[in-house]
C-alpha cells in the first residue's frame, strides 16, 4: 500500500507549476488571424469568469478578515496572492491597449 505510484517512481516527482509564460512567447510563432480571434474569445471568457470567481473570494476573504481571521502564513500567501492579481491585471490592460490602439488606427 506505502509503494509509490508507477509514474512517481519511472519519472521520479513531476513538478506542477507551469513554466512562465515569459519564457514562452519568444518560440511561439503568432497565431493566424482566425486563431488569434478563438484565442481571444476563449480567453476573454476564461479570464471573465475568473475575474467573477475572484471578486467572489473576495468578499468571503474580507468578511473572514473583518471577523479576525488570519495568521502569518495566510498574510504571505496574501502577498503572493495579489502579485500574481497585479501582473494579470498588467498584462491585460497591455492587450486592452494594444487593441484600443487598433480601433484608433481604423477609424
Amino acid at each position: 500500500m506505502n509503494a509509490p505510484h508507477p509514474i512517481r517512481a519511472l519519472h521520479g516527482h513531476l513538478v506542477g507549476v507551469a513554466p512562465s509564460l515569459d519564457a514562452l512567447a519568444p518560440a511561439e510563432p503568432l497565431p493566424s488571424a482566425s486563431e488569434a480571434l478563438g484565442r481571444l474569445e476563449s480567453s476573454l471568457a476564461i479570464l471573465d469568469a475568473i475575474a467573477e470567481a475572484g471578486l467572489s473570494a473576495v468578499h468571503h476573504l474580507e468578511r473572514a478578515t473583518i471577523a479576525g481571521a488570519g495568521q502569518r502564513a495566510d498574510y504571505l500567501r496574501l502577498e503572493d496572492v495579489a502579485a500574481k492579481l497585479q501582473a494579470v491585471a498588467r498584462r491585460a490592460e497591455a492587450a486592452r491597449s494594444r487593441v484600443s490602439d487598433k480601433l484608433a488606427g481604423a477609424r
